[in-house]
């Protein structure tokens, strides 16, 4: 049954340069955003019969046409504050994820329902005006506040890409179930993520020197967690959530460690990035070091790298705890290659270029090494680009490389079933990853404090 104009109200005017645009009154008296007459009619598939818009009348009968078959409707728009949808929507256990997961299963899991929320609250919140309701979302409102995130210049285009991402998606399921009068995302312009500077490495000089530092002064759980990340290239997230059993000595030289799970801080343990499993060579030695601490774990688990501090959980040690002490001796071994006093304190020129100071105004310090580190872009993932770059340079073919750091096949986990055929299988990364770390048991027994009380005498 065809509708009637008679509670349509709208208006139609040309814009120079822009041509012909529309407003109509919705629901609650209020204006909906300028719409282009031309898209309409796209969207009515009626460009045959208006090849061109060349009258107001013209246009006035295309809008009116578009109200009576549907298109337009005039009690579209949600009242609801924009702020609090964005952050509903993201709540792991509210109604839309909830629904969403029952759909498919998995499909958000509570990690990154935490994250896109994060990112709303910090980044997204503080641009929105209070009043601000889901209806009054316009697409130039959306691209502002993407060119306001990009001009702030505080972050890496990755990153604002993620945030437009938790800020979008919402949005788009706004539309679609009519809380928004137009598609609010159309004007967003492609951020370029192609990474501004390569991640740095570490040398295998200063890997010799970083291992002496540790040795000598770090915790168990640090210099082991530094060691498996350059033997295997696993990530930070994936040595927190080893396990004993994940670990198969399967002879003398080499062991087979099984790697299927990640722990992150929101949503505890959960699938490895792109939810693969699977098998990388350690050497006996390194994996024999990592039963022996998982037998020290006292939390009721068999975790390999288990909290420390006095923590209550049985969770795995902190990222923070890992991270931070190995950046505390790289700074070390970098401000003493660089004939700098260890210690040495500097202005932290990137928090002075972001506005930030301590409460009496002055420029905020850190180390000196600090800042070596970040104009290198050295982390501690860089352990996974040094296996990579050193395997690679000793030999190592790029499918067998793949099997290792996390690009295996489903068929080939379903082949490689047994210890003695997966370690067949990556034979020759084993040899590499002895050859990456196997110095280290030299250093140990042959330099130990002798060479750590040389190299801070240099410093």
């Amino acid at each position: 049954m065809p509708r009637t104009k008679a509670d349509f109200k709208y208006t139609v005017f040309e814009r120079d340069g822009f041509g012909w645009y529309f407003q109509y009154l919705v629901g609650d008296g209020k204006r909906s955003p300028m719409l282009s007459v031309k898209s309409l009619v796209k969207r009515m598939g009626l460009q045959e019969e208006h090849p061109k818009l060349k009258s107001k009348r013209q246009c006035e009968r295309i809008v009116v046409l578009a109200y009576e078959r549907g298109f337009i409707k005039i009690n579209r728009g949600s009242r609801e504050l924009l702020t609090d949808y964005l952050l509903d929507f993201w709540d792991f256990t509210g109604i839309r994820i909830r629904r969403l997961n029952k759909r498919r299963p998995g499909a958000v899991s509570e990690n990154y329902a935490g994250i896109m929320r994060g990112y709303i609250k910090t980044h997204i919140v503080p641009l929105v005006g209070k009043g601000m309701e889901v209806a009054d979302v316009s697409p130039k409102f959306v691209r502002d506040i993407s060119n306001k995130l990009i001009d702030s210049g505080a972050m890496a285009n990755s990153t604002v890409d993620k945030i437009m991402v938790a800020f979008t998606k919402p949005l788009r399921d706004a539309w679609k179930n009519d809380m928004i009068h137009e598609n609010p995302t159309k004007l967003v312009e492609h951020v370029d993520t192609t990474p501004e500077r390569q991640r740095g490495i570490l040398t295998r000089s200063e890997f010799q020197k970083v291992l002496v530092v540790l040795k000598e002064n770090a915790t168990e759980h640090v210099y082991l967690a530094v060691l498996l990340a350059a033997a295997t290239g696993m990530r930070l997230g994936e040595i927190r959530a080893l396990y004993a059993n994940d670990i198969n000595v399967v002879n003398e030289q080499d062991a087979i460690i099984h790697v299927s799970k990640s722990w992150s801080i929101k949503g505890g343990e959960k699938s490895t990035k792109g939810k693969k499993t699977r098998s990388t060579p350690c050497p006996t030695w390194l994996a024999n070091k990592l039963l022996d601490m998982a037998a020290k774990n006292t939390t009721g688990s068999s975790l390999v790298f288990w909290t420390v501090g006095g923590a209550k959980d049985n969770g795995p040690v902190a990222s923070s705890y890992i991270r931070e002490n190995f950046y505390g001796h790289l700074y070390d071994v970098l401000e003493a290659q660089a004939g700098v006093k260890v210690g040495t304190m500097v202005e932290d020129t990137d928090a002075t270029a972001r506005g930030k100071f301590d409460k009496e105004g002055k420029p905020l310090m850190v180390r000196a090494g600090e800042m070596m580190r970040r104009g290198r872009n050295i982390s501690f993932h860089s352990f996974r680009h040094f296996f990579n770059t050193e395997a690679q340079a000793l030999g190592a073919t790029g499918d067998k490389l793949r099997l290792t750091v996390g690009h295996e096949s489903k068929e080939m986990t379903d082949i490689y079933t047994r210890a003695e055929n997966r370690l067949d299988m990556v034979k020759s990364i084993a040899d590499i990853s002895h050859l990456i770390v196997g110095e280290a048991e030299i250093v140990e027994d042959s330099v130990g404090s002798t060479e750590c009380k040389r190299l801070q005498e240099k410093e």
